[in-house]
Order: structure tokens, then C-alpha cells, then sequence
């Protein structure tokens, strides 16, 4: 178990939240639901929320209040893990949630309304689609899994399965078929599951089932969508999921640039192309392994603008994923089909090595960290140009110490953007102190800098540093 000086030093997040005290069962109520709906989580009771330890007078107590709200509050039953942590003269209950197989939810606001799924370090009320899937994957496994309505055997395109497949030096046999789940047995008969017509459905298939499973790619004049330049396909309906492997990089790269450096003793020319290969295909991969196939109406997209790139498939981080999860290497995909077969074929390596190679590739040379927004109904990448001010970009983009820009700011913000000119490497915790903040409010004002594009991540996720972006205004 953690010391208490451990989740001091965190951050509330999608899997760890603080309360003061149970003087709101409600709340607690809710974010013990959504801990055990999203991705697992702790609770650490005796903290306040900006992370003052005020402890418990008597934790026993509230130990066992807790177990009664939760035996008498929640519905199907759940047990998590309770332990008295002592800590410098104080005690603290920590409450340890799994994610258990199931729908969970807040019995007083009843079976729909009391479903709750963790978004960032906040509960929210499950949306509709949220709450199929979690009805889906309690009942009946994933969708990609499930047999695929209204489709025969003959939907199926076996033969470019299997040339894909001897391309990679393998073998598709229908049993080989039948367990990565591509195929199911009904009776006498195979049926193709949601995820082989997905991948290898015919033409016609795939439009009279997943009109949608496809990819769009754009190319804009600006920093938003208001002036059109470049699109994949002349009609921009998007290519198959597996043709956008190829389709999308090649595409990107038609749309920005390269810059050559000399290098090194020997003076070797090394081309640095404006945005990371390396992180736009594992972007990319991610995306076409953890998109939400079942929304109807929504595409995965890719969109380069003059400033940024942004990669976006409907639904958020999986149920049962985050962020930090990613960075760190878990995987837990919401198609393991998709996944599965991307894995065989070796586009996706390693299962939770994307991040890693994403990092190295940084490091090595000197690209910023892609950041996500999880909009609920959307998974968001971003992409930022190399910082370097020798390598071109469609927008002027260089690192600078004039920190004059023509958006609007608040002290807090221009203070820490002040302080990446002058060469420090500020911190969100820097603003916390200066300013006599929050670690939330500090965090909230980075992350508004970094959606407004005025600042970056370089290097490692655990020792990388903040760098000043700006556009070159007239």
C-alpha cells in the first residue's frame, strides 16, 4: 500500500480521487460507481481537494459508514478493498475499487440515470452509448466479437484475408480464422463476426453495415477548418481501415514538409520531416484499434492543419483505459479483434510498446510529445510540428522568447510562458506556489496554453519539459 506522502504527490486523475471526508455520500456514491464502470481507481478519504492531509477522527467509523453506503447504495453489489493507513499521527481510509464485470450504479438515482463513468478526474452520468457498451460488455464480450447481422459467409473476403496474411509470411486457415474471432460458429454454419467485415468485408458489405468504418483525411489552409486545400480520395468518402495504413502517411506526407541537416563529424545529411512518422503511425494505429465501431454517423478523421495534426475516432479512451495507462504501456483495447489481427500482421507491435516507441523516436530527434482530449464521444490526438526553427512548418512555427501573442491569456498563464523564454523549465506546481493556486486551477491553465498552442511537451512524459510554441503574428 502506498504511503499517504504518495498520493500527495499525484495529481486526482481517472483513477484517483480525494475526499475530505463522506459528509456527501452522493459523491462518494458516485465516484466509487464510476471507478468500478471505467478503469478501476482509489479513494483516499481524509485529503481535502487541494491536497491538504486534514485526516479522520476516528477511520474505523467511517470505514464501516463507508461499507453500509456502499452495501445499501449501490446496485449490483460490489467490495472493494478498505485499509486504515496511519500516517504521521493521522489516519486515512484508502479505498481500493477494481473494475469489476458489470453495470454499476448509484441504487437512489435508479438503473440508467445512477450509471456513472470516470472523465478525467471528474464522474459523469453515463451517455446512451456509453451505457450500451458497458451493457455490452457485461453481457455479451465486444463488439467486434459479436456475429455481425444481417451477413453471410460470402460478405466475408477471404481471399484478400489470406494474401495479407501470406504477405506477412502466415497462414489463414479457418481455424486460425475462428480464434482471432474473425469467424464464429452457429450451428453448421460460419458466420463473420462485426470485426471481419470491418477488416475484410467486400465493398458492398462494408457499406450496408459499417457505412462508417472508414478513414477521411484533410488538408487546411489555416489553423482551422475555414479554408479547404487537400483531401485523400477526390470525393473524400474516406478509405477502408486497412488501406489507411498506407493511404494516410502517404497523404501527410504530400501535405508537409522536410527539412535536411548536417549532422555529426562526418557532416551526414539527416532529413526531419515537419511531424514525427513514428507518432503519426502509432496515432493513427491507436485510433483504428480503440475506435468505437458500433457509432453511427462518425468517422475516424485526420486532419492537417497549418500548425498541428489532429487524428480523431468516435468514442473516448476505452472503458477500462486511460491516459496514463497509455503512457505507461497497459493495453486494454476495445476491439480485441481489430487489435488482434493488427498484431498478427505486425502493424501493431508489441501490445503497449506504441507510447514507448513514440517517446524514443522524441528523444532521438527532438520531436514534442502528441497530447489527447478525450471529448467523451471522441478521442482527439494532437500532433505539434518539430520545434526546431531550421525545420520549416505550413505555419512559421519556432520556439521564441517574444511572448507577445495576439490571444488572451491570464496573469497566471503569461507568467509561465515568461518564465519558458527566460529558459526555465516551469512546472504546473510553479504557478500552484507563485500564484497561491490549486494544482487543478495550475493544470487547467497549461492545458488551455497547450489547446491554444502556445506551448508543448518535449522529451520523456516522466522527464521532458515545457517549450514555448508561437506563430509568427504580423
Amino acid at each position: 500500500m502506498p504511503a499517504i506522502a504518495d498520493f500527495l504527490r499525484r495529481n486526482e486523475s481517472r483513477t484517483l480521487e480525494f475526499k475530505q471526508d463522506l459528509s456527501s455520500p452522493d459523491r462518494v456514491l458516485r465516484a466509487i460507481v464510476a471507478f468500478a464502470n471505467t478503469t478501476g481507481g482509489t479513494l483516499v478519504v481524509g485529503i481535502s481537494d487541494d491536497r491538504q492531509p486534514l485526516g479522520l477522527v476516528d477511520a474505523a467509523m467511517e470505514e464501516e459508514r463507508l461499507a453500509n453506503l456502499i452495501a445499501n447504495g449501490i446496485e449490483p453489489a460490489i467490495s472493494p478493498d478498505f485499509q486504515v493507513v496511519p500516517e504521521a499521527g493521522q489516519n486515512f481510509l484508502v479505498v481500493r475499487v477494481p473494475r469489476f464485470p458489470g453495470v454499476f450504479y448509484v441504487k437512489r438515482e435508479g438503473a440508467t440515470e445512477g450509471v456513472y463513468v470516470r472523465h478525467g478526474s471528474t464522474n459523469r452520468r453515463a451517455s446512451p452509448d456509453q451505457l450500451t457498451e458497458l451493457h455490452r460488455q457485461a453481457q455479451v464480450g465486444t463488439f467486434d466479437s459479436q456475429i455481425c447481422a444481417g451477413a453471410s459467409l460470402a460478405d466475408f473476403d477471404q481471399s484478400s484475408a489470406r494474401q495479407l496474411f501470406a504477405a506477412a509470411g502466415l497462414a489463414l486457415t479457418p481455424a486460425k480464422m475462428e480464434t482471432l474471432g474473425l469467424l464464429t460458429r452457429s450451428d453448421d454454419t460460419w458466420l463473420p463476426t462485426n470485426g471481419a467485415i470491418i477488416l475484410f468485408g467486400t465493398p458492398a458489405a462494408r457499406a450496408r453495415c459499417f457505412p462508417d468504418s472508414r478513414v477521411q483525411a484533410a488538408r487546411f489552409a489555416g489553423p482551422t477548418k475555414a479554408e479547404f486545400l487537400d483531401q485523400l480520395e477526390p470525393d473524400n468518402q474516406g478509405v477502408s481501415i486497412l488501406a489507411a495504413l498506407e493511404e494516410v502517411p502517404r497523404f501527410v506526407r504530400r501535405n508537409t514538409r522536410t527539412a535536411s541537416r548536417i549532422t555529426g563529424a562526418t557532416l551526414r545529411r539527416q532529413d526531419v520531416p515537419e511531424y514525427s512518422a513514428v507518432a503519426l503511425r502509432e496515432v493513427l494505429v491507436n485510433a483504428l484499434a480503440h475506435a468505437d465501431y458500433s457509432r453511427h454517423g462518425m468517422t475516424i478523421k485526420v486532419a492537417i492543419f497549418s500548425n498541428r495534426i489532429e487524428v480523431e475516432n468516435p468514442g473516448g479512451w476505452p472503458l477500462g483505459l486511460s491516459e496514463e495507462d497509455f503512457r505507461n504501456g497497459v493495453s486494454r483495447a476495445r476491439n480485441p479483434v481489430i487489435a488482434g489481427v493488427l498484431h498478427k500482421l505486425t502493424i501493431m507491435e508489441n501490445w503497449g510498446s506504441g507510447f514507448e516507441r513514440i517517446e524514443t523516436d522524441a528523444q532521438k530527434l527532438g520531436y514534442l510529445l502528441p497530447t489527447w482530449e478525450d471529448k467523451g464521444s471522441v478521442l482527439r490526438a494532437k500532433l505539434m510540428p518539430h520545434p526546431d526553427p531550421q525545420i520549416p512548418t505550413g505555419d512559421e512555427f519556432t520556439l521564441t522568447s517574444d511572448v507577445i501573442v495576439n490571444v488572451r491569456v491570464n496573469e497566471r498563464q503569461q507568467w509561465f510562458m515568461d518564465r519558458l523564454a527566460d529558459g526555465y523549465l516551469a512546472k504546473a506546481e510553479d504557478i500552484a506556489h507563485k500564484f497561491d493556486v490549486t494544482d487543478r486551477t495550475a493544470r487547467r491553465d497549461i492545458s488551455q496554453l497547450q489547446e491554444m498552442d502556445l506551448i508543448g511537451f518535449m522529451g520523456s512524459f516522466k522527464t521532458g519539459r515545457y517549450v514555448l510554441l508561437k506563430k509568427g503574428f504580423s
